[in-house]
């Protein structure tokens, strides 16, 4: 029977979400940073029920959002530990393939290593030689002295050249091109790896700050039916109206008197 306040039975989704917005406020506290939800009916039982409805909505709404964007970056960052780890399994394979290739556990070792085997060549064939001058001053080239140091000299000049040949050649096989290739690849592994440990790190680190985040709906206090009616304020409103009527009357008696007192 109110047909100013009544929703029309033929109303459409927006007009009903319209008189729903302004039959429901929402007051924000910002310090305490507490929602007070207020709902105005007919009835105050169904007053109870529609607050009651908003509360549990809004309570799965917020709840499962901040759940879910938790998930999707622990998901985000589960998926990059995954990632960098495929990474790494592939840069430590191709790393063990590459030394079962060329049977080298450590080029650059072996490289230092092959180093140290051809400084003690040329050091044994520079005493070699050296003796060889010796015996050449008070002995002839065919003697069997001389002729044995010329054979020593010539197997470490012979045992030389093949051992640096292993250290620097044109042939890819060489040692130094190893190494090269050997660096690149393992450079490739510890890089994975620092990746992978990052992306572990990254991923407690998402983990505890997402759930600290985390936010959730508490409620301070459930919804409760008044004691009192709130609305409508009777007694303000007769006022109201008196007053109005009273002010109408008067200003209707102004204009009736000028309007009479200037045709008469």
């Amino acid at each position: 029977w109110d047909l100013l306040s009544r929703l029309p039975k033929n109303s459409t989704r927006e007009e009903y979400v319209l008189y729903f917005q302004e039959h429901t406020t929402v007051l924000h506290d910002e310090m305490s940073d507490v929602l007070r939800v207020e709902v105005q009916t007919f009835d105050p039982d169904y007053s109870l029920a529609v607050t009651t409805a908003l509360l549990e909505i809004s309570e799965e709404f917020i709840n499962e959002l901040g759940a879910k964007m938790a998930q999707e970056q622990l998901q985000y960052a589960q998926n990059e530990v995954e990632r960098s780890y495929g990474v790494l399994q592939k840069q430590q394979s191709d790393l063990i393939d590459f030394q079962d290739k060329f049977q080298l556990y450590n080029p650059e070792q072996q490289g230092g290593a092959l180093i140290s085997v051809i400084n003690e060549l040329e050091s044994e064939l520079i005493k070699q030689q050296t003796e060889l001058k010796s015996l050449q001053a008070f002995m002839r080239n065919d003697a069997p002295e001389v002729k044995a140091k010329n054979i020593r000299i010539k197997a470490l000049q012979q045992q030389l050249d093949e051992e640096k040949s292993k250290l620097t050649d044109e042939n890819q096989t060489s040692l130094n091109k190893i190494n090269v290739d050997f660096q690149k690849i393992k450079l490739g592994a510890e890089l994975a790896s620092d990746l992978y440990k990052n992306a572990l790190v990254g991923l407690e680190q998402v983990r505890s700050e997402a759930y600290r985040k985390l936010k959730h709906l508490l409620i301070v206090e459930h919804p409760a039916v008044a004691e009192e009616d709130s609305y409508p304020r009777r007694l303000y409103s007769i006022v109201t109206w008196f007053v109005s009527l009273i002010l109408l009357y008067l200003i209707g008696r102004l204009i009736y008197s000028i309007v009479k007192e200037h045709t008469e």
